[in-house]
């Protein structure tokens, strides 16, 4: 629950972080052709984007340009941080199948800084939120023991200022000491507070001083302040976020001087400022905290109001054309920065559209489905699977909704067409590649108590599939191709993992320590172990194993005695079989069309361990074989 709301606080700050950017260049440029009031009203764009960081999708949106698709997949391994390649509903390599786990052999630093860290955010935002609630309290503790009323003087003074500004609400004056700046405390039951040494200044200083605290009370800055207190709590490790706060309240007061400047007399402007310099001269600015609503919050703000006030008299004639332009930044910023990118979003209470770039389509999953299932990625297989019932014992595949599958367009006149007699599948679309098929499970396995879970889900399926585009192009095969060597890389990685976990670690031969040839007959290899030159990417890459062409159904032999330690699907790899044979050797055979022998089993050397497939990411049926030393691919022609 931490880890889901710290992800979607960090994917906020992100967003906002970029807007806060935007806007702070935007400022720079328009320095002197935004009147204070628009330079302050700008600042709503990020606040609006703090509280609804995904907004409408759009191709006017900023965040189509912006590569925030790698930021986000880190962010969301903070949702599950004790499942490194659950992280997101998406998933490129393959969840745990037919018999074992790929839960990592044990966990690395990564995971436990990724576990711990949401829990350090709630912490310190906890504190702060506290350390305001108590700042608060005690200011008003301290100004119900210490504090007077104005004397008729002052609240004389404070009636013109109402009738000056328009303000009808009666607001008391309080007279104190525990804040030394002139401040406007309140939302429900607004007071301004003035210290005693007030006394000293002269009435037109006063007067000032007042009609500064409601022009801030006519212009709602005071809530304005604590829904900044309070974003400021929930981003307190972005200082992005922090220089931005501090740059909207400095706004804030150089708007409120804007409207206190408008109703006074261009000969008034020089002694407005005098009246700035005044406070800051007698009342020593409080470091308390939380921040009040005051004519002065700070000194290094105070040389660009006095600018601004000496200026104003040049920007009276400008109004219109001032608000013209504020007008004009505002509305072409809110669409390009409110709302999101046509790539894939993942939030709580939205739709989901995930999008499969490999083949050039998309679905749209409703949002009642959040954290209920997951998409698993192995080649031209592409299946949804019910959270809960996947990762619930019995271990295997679990839950299946369905499975879209990727046929190229050679293979569905020769292939395709043939399976839709003897499975259940349905053409839901095509591109200049492949043909779309989606096929629903003719049996589903889980535990009977868990029926409800699944139902509930599947009546949304013919919703879901009706979703189904392909407007997307197909990527280019050099871009293919690196990703599904980036796939296969991963899904090695958990193979690894998975040797670790279940080998026996005998230091003993399990079997006659010498291997043979893992099929019978003449030996085809169409792939060697070791670095191959592709003609597309122009380089060379590493390959694990040794592939051997030979028909589908043909046996696969064992290549020596060993234990079984692990059967299932791996990804890219497809069906796989891990023989251990002890002295940390062990063997891998992937593409299977069928294993024959089950977990745990102890199997001879030249025995049937399976049959010769195309499972996985793979062309056509073949064997890929490795040898593996703890884990790690080894060469296997030093073995048979």
């Amino acid at each position: 629950m931490i880890g889901e709301i710290f992800a979607y606080i960090l994917t906020t700050s992100v967003y906002a972080s970029i807007v806060g950017l935007i806007i702070l260049l935007i400022k720079a440029l328009l320095k002197d052709r935004l009147s204070a009031s628009w330079h302050c009203f700008i600042w709503a764009v990020l606040i609006i984007k703090l509280m609804f960081p995904f907004g409408p999708a759009s191709s006017f949106s900023l965040f189509n340009q912006i590569p925030v698709e790698e930021a986000q997949s880190r962010i969301n391994d903070f949702r599950y941080p004790n499942h490194d390649h659950l992280a997101t509903p998406v998933i490129n390599a393959s969840s745990p199948s037919e018999s074992g786990s790929l839960t990592p052999a044990a966990p690395n630093l990564m995971d436990t800084v990724q576990e711990i860290i949401p829990y350090v955010w709630a912490f310190v935002a906890g504190l702060s939120l506290i350390f305001i609630i108590l700042s608060n309290l005690t200011l008003h503790l301290r100004l119900r023991r210490r504090s007077r009323e104005a004397n008729q003087r002052i609240s004389w003074l404070l009636m013109e200022c109402r009738k000056k500004l328009g303000v009808r609400r009666d607001i008391p004056i309080v007279i104190q000491d525990t804040v030394k700046a002139p401040s406007l405390l309140g939302i429900l039951s607004p007071r301004i507070l003035l210290a005693s040494s007030a006394k000293k200044l002269s009435d037109q200083e006063i007067r000032y001083i007042l009609l500064h605290e409601l022009a801030h009370y006519k212009r709602k800055d005071v809530p304005v302040n604590c829904l900044l207190m309070l974003l400021q709590v929930m981003h307190w490790f972005n200082p992005i976020l922090w220089y931005c706060f501090k740059r909207m309240r400095q706004d804030m007061e150089l708007a409120a001087d804007e409207m206190v400047l408008n109703r006074l007399d261009v000969a008034e402007y020089k002694d407005y400022g005098r009246a700035i310099l005044a406070v800051l001269d007698n009342m020593r600015i409080g470091g308390a905290f939380p921040r009040l609503v005051g004519m002065v919050n700070g000194r290094d703000d105070i040389e660009r109001r006095i600018r601004m006030v000496s200026q104003a008299h040049l920007v009276t004639n400008k109004r219109r054309f001032l608000f013209t332009a504020g007008l004009v930044c505002v509305l072409v910023l809110a669409p390009v920065l409110l709302t999101s990118s046509r790539a894939v979003s993942i939030v709580k209470g939205h739709d989901f559209t995930y999008t499969n770039k490999q083949y050039g389509f998309s679905l749209k999953f409703p949002a009642s489905w959040q954290d209920k299932y997951v998409i698993k990625e192995a080649g031209d297989t592409i299946s949804v699977y019910n959270k809960e019932l996947l990762f619930s014992p019995p271990e295997g595949y679990l839950g299946n909704l369905f499975t879209i599958n990727a046929f190229p367009k050679n293979e569905w006149e020769t292939d395709g067409k043939n399976l839709t007699k003897v499975v259940n599948l349905k053409v839901i679309g095509e591109n200049d590649r492949v043909v779309f098929t989606v096929r629903h499970p003719s049996d589903v396995q889980f535990n009977p108590e868990k029926a409800a879970e699944y139902r509930s889900m599947e009546k949304d399926i013919p919703v879901i599939i009706k979703s189904f585009k392909t407007s997307e192009k197909p990527l280019d095969a050099k871009t293919q191709y690196q990703q599904n060597l980036k796939k296969a890389e991963m899904d090695s990685e958990i193979i690894k993992g998975l040797i670790l976990k279940w080998q026996t670690n005998s230091k003993a031969d399990l079997g006659t320590g010498k291997f043979r040839w893992p099929l019978a007959g003449p030996r085809t290899i169409s792939a060697d172990y070791g670095l191959r030159y592709h003609p597309i990417l122009k380089k060379k890459s590493m390959h694990s194993g040794i592939d051997m062409i030979a028909a589908k159904g043909t046996p696969v032999l064992a290549a020596d005695g060993g234990k079984v330690i692990y059967t299932g699907t791996v990804g890219t790899y497809g069906k796989i079989l891990v023989i251990d044979h002890g002295k940390g050797l062990s063997t891998l055979y992937t593409q299977l069309s069928a294993v024959d022998v089950l977990k745990g089993k102890t199997v001879t050397k030249g025995s049937q361990i399976g049959k010769i497939g195309s499972t996985g990411l793979s062309t056509g049926p073949h064997l890929h074989f490795e040898v593996r030393k703890n884990g790690v691919p080894v060469n296997p022609h030093d073995y048979v």
